[in-house]
């Protein structure tokens, strides 16, 4: 959880259902954890194996924590979207004997992961499944994992049936999310996945879309 979702859990005084870590770790309606998925200790070794010999640098998340080896201009460039500052752990290997953690994010200091993808999707088979969030970064998760098995679950757990409910996403990440919604909202500079699954469609990201998706489909119900 990064400090802006902290805030706002602070805000709430407790009470903060959410979905976090892409959907990797779930809040209740107490702000207690319902559900949680982690990388096996195995297989996050593995991937830290294979990506560094590909040359990529390597984020573990392990809770409100990101694992590097050493800060770089490519571990720190995600503290500008209230990402928590990265640790510099020295032996990255070691900190994941020692810590469960739920994904890693892979970054090519090249700004080309596009090219590593169809390697690493063979590489993790059976291990880990690979999505992009955006188009410089490569984002390892559980087999299975997504947003949308994280959404369902708090939707059972809040007793809301998905009729109700609607979600916005703009990348690859937020397609099974806006599968499993009521109404599946996609920014108007989404990836293709997302505009060919979305009911609808609002302005861009950077151009009020929350605001635009609230006040045309539920301030006016």
């Amino acid at each position: 959880m990064g400090p802006l979702a902290a805030h706002l859990q602070a805000a709430a005084a407790g009470d903060f259902p959410g979905i976090f870590l892409n959907g990797l770790l779930v809040f209740g309606r107490a702000g207690d954890v319902i559900f949680e998925r982690c990388l096996a200790r195995d297989h996050a070794l593995y991937i830290l194996e294979q990506a560094e010999r590909s040359g990529l640098t390597v984020l573990f998340y392990a809770g409100d924590r990101v694992l590097v080896r050493e800060r770089t201009l490519e571990t720190d460039m995600f503290i500008v979207s209230h990402e928590p500052v990265p640790t510099a752990v020295g032996d990255l290997a070691e900190a994941v004997r020692g810590t469960a953690v739920h994904k890693a994010l892979l970054v090519d200091p090249r700004k080309d992961v596009v090219r590593y993808r169809r390697e690493m999707t063979d590489a993790f088979e059976g291990v880990a499944d690979i999505t992009q969030a955006r188009p410089d970064v490569l984002e390892v998760l559980p087999v299975g994992a997504s947003k949308g098995e994280a959404f369902v679950t708090l939707l059972h757990h809040l007793g809301v049936e998905k009729e109700h409910t609607m979600a916005i996403g703009d990348g690859e990440n937020d397609v099974e999310m806006i599968k499993a919604a009521g109404l599946g909202v996609a920014v108007a500079n989404a990836v293709p996945q997302m505009l060919s699954v979305a009911d609808e469609v609002v302005c861009a990201n950077d151009e009020a879309a929350v605001e635009e998706a609230i006040r045309r489909f539920v301030a006016c119900q």
